[in-house]
This record gives C-alpha cells, sequence and structure tokens, in this order.
C-alpha cells in the first residue's frame, strides 16, 4: 500500500511540476519574442534620432560657416526639408511603439502650450526670414540645434527606459 501511494505522489508531482515548468517556459518565450520586437522597433527609434541629430551637425556647420546669404539660406532650405523628413519618420516609428501618447516624445517639451519642435519650426522659418546678412542668419540658427538635442535625448532617455524594463522580464 505504501509503495502505491508513493507511486500515485509521485505521478501527480511529476504532473504539477511538468504543468509548472510548461507555463515558466511559455513565460519566457513571450517575454524573450517582447524583448526581441522591442529591439527591432528600437533600431528603428534610434535611427530616426540618428537622423535627427545628423540635421542639427549639419546645420550647425552652417552656423559657423562662411556661406553668403543666398547659399546659406539654400543650405537653411535643404536641411530644413530633411528635418521634416526626419521627424516624420520618427512620428512613423512612435505611433507603431505601444507607448502612452507616443507622438509627445516626438515634439518634446511644452512651455506655454509651445513645444520644443514648435519653437524649432518657427526658429528654421524665421532664418530664412527677412534677415539681412549672412551673420544674422547664422546667429539666429543657433538656437535650432539645442532644441534638436533637447528632443533627441528626451527620447534616448524613453528607449533607455523601455530597454531596462524588457531587460527586467527577459533575465
Amino acid at each position: 500500500m505504501l509503495s502505491v501511494t508513493s507511486i500515485l505522489i509521485t505521478i501527480f508531482w511529476n504532473l504539477h511540476n511538468r504543468g509548472y515548468t510548461n507555463r515558466v517556459a511559455r513565460e519566457i518565450r513571450r517575454d524573450s519574442v517582447a524583448f526581441d520586437e522591442w529591439k527591432t522597433q528600437r533600431t528603428e527609434l534610434l535611427r530616426c534620432v540618428r537622423l535627427l541629430e545628423a540635421c542639427s551637425g549639419r546645420l550647425t556647420v552652417l552656423t559657423i560657416g562662411a556661406h553668403e546669404t543666398d547659399p546659406l539660406i539654400e543650405g537653411i532650405n535643404n536641411e530644413g526639408r530633411a528635418l521634416v523628413e526626419a521627424h516624420s519618420s520618427l512620428l512613423a516609428e512612435l505611433d507603431r511603439t505601444d507607448w502612452q501618447n507616443p507622438s509627445n516624445f516626438a515634439y518634446g517639451p511644452s512651455v506655454l502650450g509651445e513645444t520644443t519642435w514648435d519653437r524649432l519650426i518657427t526658429l528654421l522659418a524665421e532664418a530664412t526670414g527677412d534677415f539681412a546678412q549672412a551673420p544674422d542668419i547664422r546667429n539666429h540658427l543657433k538656437g535650432i540645434p539645442p532644441l534638436i538635442s533637447q528632443i533627441s535625448q528626451g527620447l534616448n532617455e524613453k528607449i533607455k527606459q523601455v530597454t531596462e524594463w524588457h531587460k527586467s522580464f527577459s533575465q
């Protein structure tokens, strides 16, 4: 009788243990797949952030260059187009995330109802506006790279937080 009871307890324990290990394995696979999907999203988000930062670098070059007014305005217009394209790509990638209000990260913090992106676009438009001399235009452009940096820093921090969150589940 004792051996039959032992066998039944062993069988029950093995079935219970198998169910538990299957459940844990499913959770590990789910977390691993979620982390892999996040890494793919993260790569695309970082690519978009790097595009913004590249535009910032090229605008910085324009602020210290020796261009005359017309070539300077042409360079600003080209970089403005590249900046808007990079920002549009960023918005598209952010929409693919499961973040709450993802587009807020693309526009940066808001001060008195005006986002960082709004201030950036205003400065860009004003730079090619009524300024007569190239030095005045260059001085006006100097406010744009810090605004791009502010947007990219916020995104990099959020990306780091989400990566750490995923790592905590996949370990």
